[in-house]
């Protein structure tokens, strides 16, 4: 004959236990929107704050590199009285600027000699950047049109201590302008010869 055991059924929650554990989640679902909500309202109240803080973070930023700047050597040297001879003031140029050429037609009536004075930085690699420039004399617009000479020329930077460094140069071009070519001459046709008398006339 099998002998069962009798196993007892688990005891069902009471009505009152299931609604206690319902106002328990409630109550925690409320208490996270409320924290939520708060976070939320905190955060947004900071963002002047946070918008103050990146404002002084950028003011910090851009003072520590003026700083840096101030720092950089600068040389200047003797303006060259011809463009060709850049070669024998202190900055030297490893690949020379191609500058074009001038005629008396390029400059203002009554300037025979012109140039401009450039501020640049040259890299480590000698190549020039951020170069501005002033017309000499003023309102020649010889500045601007020789700027895209310096954009692949080169200068031999400056070292310190062996190593080449950034830095700042400023020097000073001038031209002589070449007269105009002449006209070319048109040679005048030759007279023609005469016609012989007929014999006997």
């Amino acid at each position: 004959m099998s002998h069962y055991d009798h196993i007892a059924e688990p005891p069902r929650p009471s009505r009152a236990g299931l609604i206690r554990a319902w106002a328990i989640g409630l109550a925690l679902a409320v208490a996270g929107g409320l924290s939520l909500a708060y976070l939320v309202a905190e955060y947004r109240a900071a963002e002047p704050w946070r918008d103050a803080r990146a404002a002084e973070y950028a003011r910090e930023r851009e003072a520590r590199r003026k700083a840096e700047d101030a720092r950089l050597p600068v040389a200047v040297p003797d303006a060259p009285a011809n463009p060709a001879r850049a070669a024998d003031v202190p900055i030297e140029w490893t690949a020379h600027p191609r500058w074009p050429a001038l005629t008396s037609e390029d400059l203002p009536d009554g300037v025979d000699v012109a140039g401009a004075r450039f501020n640049c930085t040259v890299d480590a690699e000698g190549a020039l950047s951020d170069c501005t420039g002033t017309d000499l004399p003023e309102g020649t617009g010889l500045a601007e049109r020789l700027l895209p000479a310096l954009e692949q020329a080169r200068m031999k930077p400056l070292l310190m201590g062996g190593r080449p460094l950034h830095s700042k140069v400023s020097f000073t071009v001038q031209f002589a302008a070449r007269p105009d070519p002449a006209p070319a001459a048109t040679p005048e046709p030759e007279p023609e010869p005469e016609p012989e008398p007929a014999p006997g006339g």
